[in-house]
């Protein structure tokens, strides 16, 4: 049976029945963070399964949250919000700083996910201070985490964003660390 919302006029009732279900806000909040692709999107909501993601999107183009576009020649998909969704940014990000001072940070720390902060921070590097002509790599080592989560790379490839790199290539060894130690020096 289809979940019916509601039933009610008011307009916050009206307003929850669109942007409640589960994971709205955060796949919302990605894309407002520039994500526009499905993996780019998934990559910045890591708990969401694929099929649910999925369903979700198709809902929220359904509401008038999303667009979807269709690139012809590439195949390539799109997702955009719309200026329907883009009201809502400033109240989540509201949102987002009343949480930041009333919710106990210890509790917050206790499900810090490195994997989702490091594809965030790659969102913060100016590669404009970087070099332009060549590859820069840096390296974050959090070494409290399993060996196998413990190492990333944001890497930035002139003219191209900046990307989250979660494997060390064997031959690329020896040149990520040159280049990290040239980036810090």
């Amino acid at each position: 049976m289809r979940d019916e919302g509601y039933n009610q006029f008011c307009p916050i009732a009206k307003a929850c029945e669109l942007i409640e279900p589960r994971w709205t806000l955060l796949v919302l909040s990605e894309m407002w963070s520039g994500s526009t692709h499905f993996n780019e999107i998934r990559r910045g909501v890591p708990g969401m399964s694929p099929t649910l993601m999925s369903t979700r999107l198709k809902q929220m183009e359904v509401n008038g949250l999303v667009t979807r576009s269709i690139n012809a020649r590439s195949g390539e998909i799109t997702y955009l919000t719309t200026r329907l969704a883009d009201e809502l940014m400033p109240i989540v990000r509201d949102l987002g700083r009343w949480a930041h001072r009333n919710i106990d940070s210890e509790v917050t720390l206790e499900k810090l996910d490195a994997r989702l902060l490091m594809w965030n921070m790659r969102r913060k590097i100016d590669a404009a201070a970087l070099p332009k002509r060549r590859r820069s790599v840096i390296e974050f080592s959090y070494p409290e985490l399993p060996r196998d989560e413990r190492r990333y790379w944001l890497v930035n490839k002139p003219g191209e964003p900046v990307d989250l790199c979660l494997i060390e290539l064997e031959g690329e060894k020896r040149s990520l660390k040159a280049q990290v130690n040239s980036v810090s020096n």
